[in-house]
């Protein structure tokens, strides 16, 4: 028989085996230890730009962690809390549900709790996996992963819908991308008036961050900022992996210049330089041009990502 019980947030990391069982078979996931995953569960820590930084409880209040078991051994947990105000319309947030394969009564019993809790406090609508799960789950990008077929199954069974961006309905997402570095050159600069920064701040792991920025007269151009897997998962595994938080030219009269490309070139030689081999990165699933550009360089898709959304 399941059972349903709450845990004090303190004791979260007593969920780390089970959450490495559950992500086994996820690309650029990791386990982590107990001391890692209380860190995660707590904050989502900010690697880029100040280590000690922190986002604070991924927009939660009046937080809950149930967790499922049967036969004292767990079986799956779900995360959640309340929407603050300043981060939208009150609703109920699932930060992260899990179960075994095959373990179906878990994981309706610890969606129907929730709902339940959510209903509770007055709420009509629920988020599932809208604002990033934990640090080392994929980076912090955290929506579903399509490796979960049962737990997307679960949500669909329950009239849940895939969430969608009110500006312009596109699905909300992530494509996951990885390229291995082969020799790559130092590029050459876009343009000859164009002056290259860049910097290596500390990260949590063995190897530092990057930033690359373009620069004319002063004004910054583009830039492009990129994280050791290790800041977001501290563990051996990871170290060998960076992640391209972002590539951004800053106006959009200077689209189609190359910029873009460059800043992605140019990171691939600075991070191999600095020994990393593996190059990461996610992508919203409607940036359409980012998808063309990340696919023309030699980047594969190894995983796909959806939130989800429901009225109660």
């Amino acid at each position: 028989m399941v059972q349903i019980d709450t845990w004090e947030e303190a004791t979260a990391g007593e969920l780390s085996d089970f959450y490495n069982r559950q992500i086994a078979r996820i690309p650029l996931c990791f386990a982590v230890a107990s001391d890692e995953f209380q860190r995660g569960f707590e904050y989502r820590v900010n690697p880029w730009p100040n280590e000690e930084g922190k986002d604070g409880l991924e927009g939660h209040s009046q937080r809950q962690l149930l967790v499922a078991r049967e036969g004292g051994e767990v079986v799956g947990f779900a995360d959640m809390g309340r929407q603050l105000e300043e981060k939208g319309p009150a609703c109920g947030l699932i930060r992260c549900l899990l179960y075994e394969p095959g373990q179906r009564r878990a994981g309706q019993a610890l969606l129907e709790e929730a709902e339940a809790y959510f209903r509770g406090l007055g709420l009509a609508q629920v988020k599932a996996f809208t604002q990033g799960t934990y640090p080392f789950f994929q980076f912090g990008y955290g929506a579903l992963s399509q490796t979960l077929g049962h737990v997307h199954a679960l949500f669909g069974i329950n009239g849940y819908q895939v969430a969608r961006f009110a500006n312009d309905g596109l699905p909300q997402g992530w494509k996951m991308y990885r390229r291995a570095l082969e020799k790559v050159s130092c590029p050459e600069a876009p343009a000859a008036d164009i002056e290259i920064k860049i910097q290596h701040p500390a990260s949590r792991g063995q190897r530092p961050n990057l930033a690359v920025e373009l620069c004319r007269g002063g004004d910054l151009l583009a830039v492009g900022w990129s994280s050791a897997a290790e800041s977001h998962c501290l563990t051996a595994a990871a170290r060998p992996l960076f992640i391209t938080d972002e590539i951004q030219v800053i106006q959009k009269d200077n689209y189609g210049r190359g910029w873009g490309r460059y800043l992605l070139l140019r990171t691939w030689w600075e991070m191999q330089q600095l020994g990393y081999t593996q190059a990461c990165l996610g992508c919203s699933l409607g940036n359409y041009r980012a998808h063309l550009l990340y696919t023309n360089l030699g980047y594969e898709v190894v995983d796909g990502s959806s939130a989800w959304c429901k009225e109660l």
